[in-house]
């Protein structure tokens, strides 16, 4: 699923799957990703959802797999989003965070 506030529709939810969860970055010159930890997704997204959350859903349990922050213009459906474990890595690194006391309060 991608959460996000489209121009367009204002708050939304759509939903898709998962199409490739090691994305090859720099795949043309209309996309360039200075990150390495990209996957795509089918979840319609439009201006405006950047920044958004992706959402899997498992065992009855919605999961944040990583934060929506592109899609191809010209193509249908394919959105890129950044995994959410090397984000919360980055943020941590920052002393912004506590990993540890996050997962210990779950």
């Amino acid at each position: 699923y991608a959460i996000g506030y489209s121009l367009a529709l204002g708050r939304f939810i759509s939903s898709g799957n998962v199409s490739n969860e090691n994305l090859p970055l720099g795949m043309n010159n209309d996309l360039i990703l200075e990150r390495r930890d990209a996957f795509s997704f089918t979840s319609p997204i439009s201006p405006g959802n950047s920044g958004g959350a992706v959402l899997s859903a498992a065992k009855g349990k919605l999961y944040l797999i990583g934060i929506a922050v592109a899609y191809f213009a010209n193509g249908q459906n394919l959105n890129i989003a950044i995994k959410i474990n090397p984000i919360l890595a980055d943020i941590q690194k920052q002393g912004c965070l506590n990993i540890t006391e996050l997962k210990s309060k779950n």
